[in-house]
């Protein structure tokens, strides 16, 4: 996996770097218990400051994403798929639960929301 960071991108580095660790996750390029790169290396690779990639590690271990094993390096968690599904979901939940309130504070009531929601779902015109 090559990881390509753009520094004019309004996104972070540190985030580009997750964003695309956690794709390459989901797409298998990483696979349970794949060694990562250290971040001296990956630094040195995408010429950025080292503390930026250790930013985006911190950011892959807390969503136990990475299993950081000191000196020994960084792997890629058993778990990886089904904690970025989690996420995933959670965010989905987020969106939906916004979505509904701003509908409701249109003055919709729910029957009318879910018959709407269901239609687009199923790709009923409306």
């Amino acid at each position: 996996m090559k990881l390509i960071v753009d520094t004019k991108n309004i996104t972070p580095v540190y985030k580009q770097i997750i964003d695309q660790i956690t794709v390459a996750i989901i797409n298998e390029e990483l696979k349970e218990g794949a060694q990562l790169p250290s971040i001296r290396q990956i630094a040195k690779d995408l010429a950025i400051n080292p503390n930026t990639v250790a930013k985006s590690f911190q950011g892959l271990e807390a969503s136990q994403l990475i299993i950081s094993a000191g000196r020994k390096g960084s792997f890629i968690h058993s778990n990886a798929i089904e904690n970025i599904k989690e996420m995933n979901t959670a965010q989905l939940q987020q969106v939906l639960i916004d979505a509904i309130n701003q509908c409701r504070d249109l003055g919709f009531e729910n029957q009318k929301i879910k018959k709407v929601f269901n239609q687009l779902i199923s790709g009923e015109k409306i």
